[in-house]
């Protein structure tokens, strides 16, 4: 299952899938899952459904008025016992007679009625009232064809928005368990929309825990299936939520803790356990968090080589958890760079998040203008994010280890981006790299993420996850990439951070903000420390952009942190 590799060797299988990524594809049915832009398409052009099934549901209530004043109406003048509802006798209610049955009455019954009506003047007026007026106002809605104008509408959104489909569903529910599963967090909180004291008033029923609980099931993934059910259970108890049978979440949940003890007696390999049994028929009391097999607070750091730490690690660090010790953090630094003739107006403001390899992040880089004019720049072309295979370049692949929608953009001096190239002109001089030169790096790559998006830990060299003969001879005299920069367009306010899993490095989400390092070592060869992904969001949107700085323009081929002149 897709969700089961995500933490256990999707990494691994992949080979260190890069971040070599062409987008030709656009938003399409399937794809709502990954796409900011497409969930927001949806979300507008609901509300013109809503406001039609509104209209809709008033049409009903005014029919149904008009239908109800009728026979209220006609029955108060049926004097027959077998006619008229209002006296409709008891012995004739046990006998399960309904109120069609006295409606339907025998031809005497009516005739007898019939003659009564007529020999009352009140009656009969009212009797001419009815045909005249009431008949032809309640014909008159039922010929109003309220289904069919419903049905165009939803055919007219369809055109302009295609609907999600099941891909989507499956989708958006792998992405909730990724971000579950990736932050830990107790399962009531999450469920609640409770995300670390963001309260964000949106909740799920029980009928979705009860969904989710099942897909981890499938999945095999017994500790949030355990827990999703619990919750599921919790509501149709506690909170009389009727969404779904108490009995049928009940059973499921049995059945998953029973499956679940059987794997942990017999020592499964399966990694997502819990470290004891869990004790059936408690699911209602409060008790403390459970430990996962998956639980450690072993996390190695500078780790070259592939292994489940780098996936611990990630988790640990999108968590927020400190896997550095003090001494190691004492030496970070914060200043300002305004040493280069252009950045003595506008000093850069600079954070080094690691010294060896290094990783800086500047703030207030890119403004609210750059900003919006990169994300309009690319909103009408974002499209799926393709890798290429490893073996096969010239095949795209979609792969669930990103989550995204991503485009590419000119944004050289003669470009409607060239406002940015101020930007990389300041930080030439600060890096003492070349951007700007013909074919020094790549066009800018926009990115957005979508339901709980994210980007599993990957190196951006390109040359050791493409075999050298599939690569053209361009891309070969351009060389690898050398070093990474990568703007943060949206401000995220739960998730969506960078992790470096290898060095213990976490860096926020900041709009306007860019993260820098580099790919390579001073040997010219991928540097494994710098595997890097981008976490689950957990609230918020988010939309990066990325600048890659090619290896053989570059005069100076030693990655020499010195080189920024950081205090000491």
């Amino acid at each position: 299952m897709v969700l089961h590799l995500w933490l256990y060797g999707v990494f691994v299988i992949c080979g260190y899938l890069c971040s070599y990524v062409k987008s030709t594809v656009r938003d399409s049915p399937g794809d709502y899952y990954t796409s900011q832009h497409g969930l927001f398409k949806l979300a507008h052009a609901e509300y013109e459904i809503a406001n039609a099934v509104s209209s809709y549901i008033a049409v009903l209530e005014r029919r149904l008025d008009v239908a109800k004043r009728y026979l209220k109406d006609f029955e108060s003048d049926a004097v027959s016992s077998n006619t008229s509802t209002t006296n409709f006798p008891e012995e004739e209610k046990s006998k399960g007679l309904t109120r069609k049955d006295a409606i339907s009455a025998t031809s005497t019954a009516i005739d007898a009625s019939a003659f009564l009506v007529t020999a009352h003047p009140l009656k009969s007026y009212k009797l001419l009232r009815r045909y005249v007026k009431d008949l032809p106002a309640l014909e008159k809605e039922l010929r109003l064809d309220e289904e069919r104008k419903f049905l165009k509408l939803t055919e007219k959104v369809k055109t302009n928005v295609p609907f999600p489909t099941q891909r989507d569903m499956q989708g958006a529910t792998e992405g909730i368990l990724r971000a579950h599963d990736t932050y830990n967090m107790n399962i009531d909180d999450f469920a609640s929309g409770n995300f670390y004291d963001l309260p964000t008033n949106a909740s799920i029923n029980a009928a979705d825990c009860y969904f989710i609980g099942i897909y981890s099931f499938q999945s095999t993934i017994l500790t949030r299936a355990i827990e999703w059910l619990e919750r599921a259970y919790k509501l149709v108890v506690r909170e009389s939520d009727d969404s779904i049978s108490r009995k049928e979440v009940k059973d499921k949940l049995d059945e998953v803790v029973s499956q679940h003890n059987e794997a942990l007696s017999r020592r499964s390999k399966n990694p997502y356990l819990f470290a004891e049994p869990v004790k059936r028929h408690q699911y209602l009391e409060d008790k403390l968090p459970r430990k996962r097999l998956l639980d450690t607070d072993n996390h190695v750091l500078q780790n070259k080589h592939s292994s489940m730490t780098d996936l611990t690690n990630f988790a640990a660090l999108c968590s927020g958890k400190q896997l550095r010790d003090n001494s190691e953090t004492g030496q970070l630094k914060c200043w300002y760079g305004n040493k280069q003739p252009l950045n003595i107006l506008s000093p850069l403001k600079v954070e080094i998040l690691s010294r060896q390899p290094p990783v800086l992040q500047f703030y207030d880089l890119l403004s609210e203008r750059i900003t919006h004019k990169v994300l309009e720049s690319a909103r009408s072309t974002l499209g799926r994010s393709q890798v290429y295979a490893k073996t096969h370049p010239d095949s795209k692949m979609i792969s669930s280890s990103r989550t995204s929608t991503s485009t590419w953009l000119q944004d050289d001096t003669r470009s409607k981006l060239k406002e940015i190239t101020g930007v990389y002109r300041k930080l030439e001089e600060f890096t003492g790299l070349n951007i700007l030169q013909n074919g020094a790096s790549e066009d800018l790559q926009v990115s957005c993420y979508g339901i709980a998006g994210h980007f599993n830990p990957h190196l951006d060299t390109i040359f050791n996850s493409v075999e050298r003969k599939h690569l053209t001879k361009e891309e070969l005299n351009r060389g690898d990439r050398y070093a990474t920069i990568m703007f943060y367009l949206t401000e995220v306010p739960r998730g969506g951070s960078t992790a470096f899993s290898r060095i213990g490095v976490e860096a926020k989400p900041v709009k306007g903000s860019a993260i820098f390092w580099y790919n390579m070592d001073e040997h010219g060869e991928p540097d494994p420390l710098t595997l890097h992904g981008g976490c689950p969001i957990l609230y918020g949107n988010k939309c990066v952009s990325n600048k890659w700085i090619r290896f053989n323009a570059q005069s100076n081929h030693q990655c020499n942190v010195a080189k920024f002149s950081i205090p000491t």
